[in-house]
C-alpha cells in the first residue's frame, strides 16, 4: 500500500492517470477533452495544465494553460469539497447560444445528469479565486460579448450548484476590456411605438446563463467598456446605440 501511494504521488504517474481520465471522459460526452500535466499534493493542492474542451461542433469551448486549486482531498471522503483558493491564468472561454436558447456546454451537464431528482450529497465551498489572463466572447440571443481581463480577484460568501447560485462578497478587477452588442427584442411592444423608443427592456446577460449571481462590492480599475445597442433606431436628440466608458478608476 505504501508503495502504491508513494507511485501515485509522481506527477508523470499522476498525468498518465489523469490521459486515461480525459480519454474516457472524452468517450462519454462524445467530444474532446484533454490535459497536459497534472501533479497532486494529496494534503492540500491540485495543478493541472493546459486544460482542453471542444463543443460538440469541434470548437474550443474552454483552454486553461494553468490551473492551480487549493483544496483538502481527505475532505471529499465526507462528502465535503472546500476550495480554498483558485487561481486560473491564460484562458480562453467561448461561449454560443443556439436558436432554441441550447448554450455549447449543455452536453456536459447532460452526460453527467442523474435520473436522482434529489439534491447533491456534496457540499461545496469556495474561498478565494484568482483570475489572470482571460479572454472570453459569448454569443447569445440577447447579444454578443467579448471580454479581455487582465487580472481579478474574487472572495466567494455561497456557491450552490443545486439551486444555480453564485454569492460573491468582494470583486476587484483591473484592466478589463468589455465589448458588448445588445440585440433587444421588440416583439412584444406596442404597435404605435417608435422603433426609438426607451421603453424596450433589456435584460443583464447573466440571467440568459441560466444562474443567479449576487455580489455585494465591485472595484474596476483601469478598465473600459464598449455598449452598443444592435438593433434601435438613433432618436432625434439622444442616441443610445453607443456608450463607451474608458479608464475606471
Amino acid at each position: 500500500i505504501f508503495i502504491l501511494l508513494f507511485v501515485i504521488q509522481v506527477p508523470f504517474i499522476q498525468t498518465k492517470i489523469a490521459h486515461f481520465a480525459t480519454d474516457w471522459l472524452s468517450e462519454k460526452v462524445q467530444s474532446k477533452i484533454s490535459v497536459d500535466k497534472i501533479d497532486i499534493n494529496f494534503i492540500d493542492r491540485v495543478s493541472v495544465k493546459g486544460i482542453y474542451i471542444e463543443d460538440l461542433e469541434g470548437d474550443t469551448l474552454l483552454y486553461a494553460s494553468d490551473l492551480n486549486v487549493n483544496i483538502s482531498l481527505f475532505g471529499i471522503l465526507r462528502n465535503d469539497i472546500n476550495l480554498e483558493k483558485i487561481d486560473l491564468k491564460k484562458s480562453v472561454i467561448r461561449l454560443k447560444q443556439d436558436k432554441d436558447s441550447t448554450f455549447n456546454y449543455q452536453f456536459l451537464l447532460d452526460a453527467f445528469d442523474s435520473e436522482d431528482t434529489t439534491s447533491s450529497s456534496y457540499v461545496i465551498k469556495v474561498g478565494e479565486v484568482s483570475l489572470q489572463d482571460i479572454q472570453a466572447s459569448a454569443k447569445l440571443l440577447s447579444g454578443n460579448y467579448n471580454l479581455s481581463l487582465k487580472s481579478t480577484f474574487l472572495q466567494m460568501k455561497e456557491m450552490d450548484l443545486d439551486k444555480m447560485l453564485i454569492d460573491i462578497n468582494k470583486v476587484e478587477i483591473d484592466q478589463l476590456k468589455l465589448h458588448a452588442i445588445v440585440f433587444e427584442s421588440i416583439e412584444n411592444l406596442p404597435t404605435d411605438l417608435p422603433k426609438d423608443t426607451l421603453a424596450q427592456n433589456v435584460e443583464f446577460p447573466l440571467k440568459d446563463l441560466g444562474m443567479e449571481v449576487l455580489c455585494e462590492s465591485i472595484l474596476i480599475t483601469n478598465s473600459n467598456i464598449f455598449y452598443q445597442n444592435g438593433n434601435i433606431v438613433k432618436g432625434k436628440y439622444f442616441d443610445p446605440n453607443d456608450i463607451n466608458l474608458q479608464n475606471l478608476n
